[in-house]
């Protein structure tokens, strides 16, 4: 998968340095310095990423939507020169009481209470969930 990455770094070291040019004050560029930009980039958008699948997880979706990059914004102090773009986004959903699933060795990873798809009474292990 990095060497994925690693081919598409030039493409984009392309276009930053297009955007670096597009200023009349920038004169020359060293031909690393996209490169630099481009993993500094990257990097960023790797930290923002991870924070918002923290909200995410932490609100127990699957799904990373703009409620979630506000999250990561507002609670990471790195992130504060990007508040005022983020403000008129909705706010997340509050917490819920998420457990998430976790699959322990030998086990089905469903919580308990849970009845997994195909289970009937006729099974030793079978407990009814309780729901109709």
């Amino acid at each position: 998968m990095k060497a994925a990455g690693k081919a598409k770094r030039p493409v984009l070291a392309a276009r930053i340095k297009r955007i670096m040019q597009s200023d009349e004050d920038v004169g020359k560029i060293s031909q690393a310095t996209p490169v630099v930009m481009s993993k500094a980039l990257e990097l960023f958008l790797q930290d923002l990423a991870d924070d918002a699948v923290g909200a995410a997880h932490k609100r127990g979706s699957r799904t990373i939507n703009a409620s979630f990059l506000k999250e990561a914004i507002m609670s990471n102090p790195n992130f504060d020169f990007m508040k005022d773009v983020v403000a008129a986004a909705p706010d997340p959903p509050p917490a819920t009481n998420f457990e998430p699933r976790v699959q322990e060795a030998g086990g089905s990873g469903v919580h308990e209470g849970e009845q997994e798809a195909g289970a009937s009474a006729a099974d030793p292990d079978f407990v009814p969930s309780g729901r109709g």
